[in-house]
């Protein structure tokens, strides 16, 4: 939860279209307030990775892989996990070609 809110409510301008920036205040906001939730950290690297900052996204996927690395027996964190590790493979896909143009954001 979010002051009372929810994650849905952080990533509430991410998914209408919104503003970005926003929503990653939101979300960061999240994770400190709730830093064993693996979610917080999951929607804050779709919404680096949505920004072209994967640097930031694989940071955040990284750290929720490492929270929920002794935690998979639910059903709920199984998923979770194989979802960051798809978007990690697309992150590293993507500064892999970064590196080839010379940029880090493409």
């Amino acid at each position: 939860t979010i002051s009372g809110g929810t994650w849905n409510e952080a990533k509430l301008p991410l998914l209408l279209g919104g503003d970005l920036d926003k929503s990653i205040e939101h979300l960061k906001e999240a994770v400190r307030l709730g830093p064993k939730h693996g979610e917080n950290y999951f929607f804050l690297a779709e919404t680096y990775y949505a920004k072209h900052e994967y640097p930031l996204a694989e940071k955040a996927l990284n750290d929720l892989l490492e929270l929920t690395q002794d935690s998979q027996k639910s059903r709920d964190t199984r998923f979770l996990r194989k979802e960051a590790l798809e978007l990690l493979k697309k992150i590293t896909k993507n500064l892999g070609a970064a590196h080839a143009q010379g940029t880090e954001n493409p």
